[in-house]
Order: structure tokens, then C-alpha cells, then sequence
């Protein structure tokens, strides 16, 4: 587990990378709180745990990865090596969130349990295939984007769910 403490006001693009060689060890875990301004925060790892407030302010991303391009990932619950809570999505800011991979190689993001976005975020999903399982709510106007592969090899599937965005998009 590597844990990283005390990074705030820092302008410019952030990484911090448990597991930097992908060798499938090293768990991310974030206890205090982080804030850039304006530029991109990338946390990626083998999982994440998420204690303390995390805010790329302005017009930067935040970036939630697994470190092997072929991961599994579950939203909001579950039990894929990468996982993101409901409340951890609570303790971040930014004009957007997005979880998973433009690169991924396979694995398939799971959202498993309602997802409900409280703060003012848009959220990007990114990855091989894409799974809702689950209601989105996103609460104060934000856009949802859902994205598969565009090379036509992955998907993005629906169960029982129920979408509530201004703005949803699907690729």
C-alpha cells in the first residue's frame, strides 16, 4: 500500500502512481486532502481508498485508473480489484471525473449499485466494457458519458437502470 500525505495548492498536472510498473501491486490510498488548480490529477493504482477531499479546481480532470490496462473496475460497490465507492465519488471536484482507460485492453467497468453524483462534476467512463447495472443520478445538471472502445471491440450494456443527467452520452 503507498500512501501519500499533505499535497495541496499545487498548480499544474499531478500524478500519483502506486503501482508505476503494472505489476499488479500497489494500492493508492489518499488521506489528506489534495488541490490543484486548473491542472489534471491522475490516481492511479491496483485500488483506491479515498479518506480526505480531492479537487483539480477549475477546468482540470480527474483521472481514477487502474494500473493494468486490462482491469476490472465496480462503481458505487462490489468486489473488482478496482473499486470506487459512492462516498469517495463525494469527496472529489472537478469539471470532470473519469474512471477507467482510453487504452484499456479488456476488463470491463461495473456500476453496481445507484450511483448518485452530489457535487457538480460531469462523469466520463472509459473503458473495454462498460456495465450499468444501476440508476445514475446526477444531482445538479452535470453531463454522464459513457465510452467504450471505438474500435467496435467493446460495449457498453444496460440492465435494469434509470439515467438522470441534463446531458448523456454513449459511444
Amino acid at each position: 500500500t503507498n500512501g501519500f500525505a499533505l499535497l495541496r495548492a499545487v498548480a499544474g498536472d499531478i500524478s500519483l502512481l502506486a503501482d508505476f510498473d503494472a505489476n499488479g501491486t500497489g494500492t493508492l490510498t489518499i488521506s489528506e486532502a489534495i488541490t490543484t488548480f486548473g491542472g489534471d490529477l491522475t490516481l492511479q493504482g491496483t485500488d483506491l481508498f479515498l479518506g480526505a477531499f480531492v479537487q483539480s479546481a477549475g477546468a482540470g480532470t480527474i483521472f481514477l485508473q487502474a494500473s493494468e490496462t486490462d482491469a476490472d473496475y465496480t462503481v458505487g460497490g462490489g468486489a473488482a480489484a478496482f473499486g470506487i465507492e459512492n462516498a469517495e465519488l463525494d469527496e472529489m471536484f472537478a469539471a470532470l471525473i473519469e474512471i477507467g482507460r482510453g487504452d484499456a485492453t479488456g476488463g470491463t467497468i461495473t456500476i453496481d449499485a445507484t450511483l448518485t453524483m452530489m457535487n457538480a462534476s460531469d462523469l466520463s467512463f472509459e473503458g473495454f466494457n462498460i456495465v450499468v447495472n444501476a440508476d445514475i443520478q446526477m444531482q445538479n445538471g452535470q453531463s454522464l458519458f459513457l465510452h467504450a472502445l471505438e474500435d467496435g471491440i467493446g460495449s457498453v450494456t444496460f440492465a435494469a437502470f434509470n439515467i438522470d443527467s441534463d446531458s448523456t452520452e454513449i459511444e
